[in-house]
């Protein structure tokens, strides 16, 4: 029997459970007893990975075609950005099958002892002040040394990257479809009665209308910029899915002894523009810690301190401050249109149009906390970066 050969703990998983322990255990060389799965059970039903740990690796399975594919992309990506110069996890294992069915890859394993990972909005919103300080800090100095990362010319290296089919890929490489998708996610807030149910929701602290115009103008400071960093011949890595999540701190890094490391570039993109990553990267930190203001701020405030060694247009005051305008509004009406985008479809599908409606549909919306958070904080912040580049003046 497969349970007899992988011991009494493992003799309750199903049958094919136990064939892919047995397969991670004989690729790895290791007893399976050594193996810990965290969602195996999960992943038969239909998750689209299951996730395993051992004492020295972290590893991930696919089943899937298209899910495979994300692993081999991942790894592929993740050895690219060490090749960069990326402070990242070591890759253990490359993508592999370890049977008909199922391929793996396995990275060098983060643990606690080695430093700290957030992994929940719970973790982000429970921070101190002083905690918000360092690892706002550390997050800005980890992103921003990262960015303008030329990509060599070998298409082997880079043939796993995103690049501009579609969606975000295509927006961090034409500033045409950026500004064609801010006009898309400006148009649920502009959706008729949205802004004065929102403000009545914030109440007066926030002029909403006043928002959405500064939404509007977003194009015009992107064609700024643009002007400052104009298309380059060569291509630029984009994380493409930056955030606190995807930032592991070293235990011993507080001192600036080893750098901190970022995660996860299953998602990284090739552009034209490396303003335009530089952007992307910023806007999704930002967008992903609104359950904090704080680390908001200090994130903020990282960036704009921040000096870069190799891209001296990128000190100039005026340029930082525009760069992190966009990031901070575009973050801001990034993350606030998913919640909006449901509510305009719900009054369309179920409610009717009416002002009426549109607080139901409001009212209905589980995930309204992120955009309100966004939207109150957001005058706070750009006058936070204001005054940061008021006093450098």
């Amino acid at each position: 029997m497969l349970s007899e050969s992988i011991g009494h703990e493992e003799s309750m998983l199903s049958e094919p459970e136990q064939k892919i322990h047995l397969s991670v255990a004989e690729k790895l060389q290791i007893s399976p007893e050594e193996i810990k799965f965290t969602n195996l059970e999960g992943f038969i039903k239909g998750d689209r990975y299951a996730y395993f740990f051992t004492k020295q690796c972290f590893g991930k399975i696919a089943k899937e075609p298209n899910h495979k594919l994300q692993l081999a992309r991942e790894v592929s990506n993740t050895l690219l950005a060490q090749d960069l110069g990326f402070d990242t996890t070591g890759v253990s294992l490359p993508y592999s099958e370890i049977d008909s069915e199922h391929g793996m890859v396995v990275f060098d394993k983060l643990s606690s002892e080695d430093g700290s990972a957030f992994v929940s909005y719970e973790d982000i919103s429970g921070l101190s002040d002083e905690e918000a300080q360092k690892y706002g800090s550390r997050s800005a100095q980890t992103l921003m040394s990262h960015g303008f990362a030329k990509l060599p010319s070998d298409e082997d290296a880079t043939r796993f990257l995103h690049r501009g089919a579609e969606g975000w890929s295509q927006m961090v490489d034409s500033p045409e479809s950026l500004k064609n998708g801010i006009d898309q996610r400006r148009s649920f807030i502009d959706y008729p009665g949205i802004v004065e149910n929102l403000q009545q929701v914030v109440g007066d602290s926030v002029d909403v209308a006043e928002l959405a115009r500064e939404f509007s103008r977003l194009p015009q400071l992107i064609d700024l910029l643009i002007e400052h960093f104009p298309k380059q011949d060569d291509e630029y890595f984009v994380h493409n899915d930056a955030g606190i999540q995807n930032i592991f701190f070293r235990a011993n890094s507080q001192d600036g002894q080893e750098p901190d490391l970022m995660i996860d570039f299953e998602a990284a993109s090739a552009t034209h523009y490396p303003i335009l990553g530089l952007i992307r990267d910023i806007q999704q930190y930002f967008g992903k810690v609104w359950a904090n203001p704080d680390l908001q701020k200090q994130f903020i405030k990282g960036c704009f301190d921040w000096k870069s060694r190799d891209n001296p247009d990128l000190n100039e005051p005026n340029n930082r401050y525009y760069l992190l305008r966009a990031a901070i509004e575009l973050g801001s009406l990034h993350f606030s249109h998913f919640p909006l985008k449901r509510v305009v479809q719900r009054v369309e599908q179920d409610h009717g149009p009416g002002v009426d409606s549109i607080k139901s549909a409001i009212d209905e919306e589980r995930e309204m906390d992120l955009p309100l958070s966004l939207l109150k904080n957001l005058p706070e912040n750009l006058k936070y970066l204001d005054d940061l580049y008021q006093n450098e003046q």
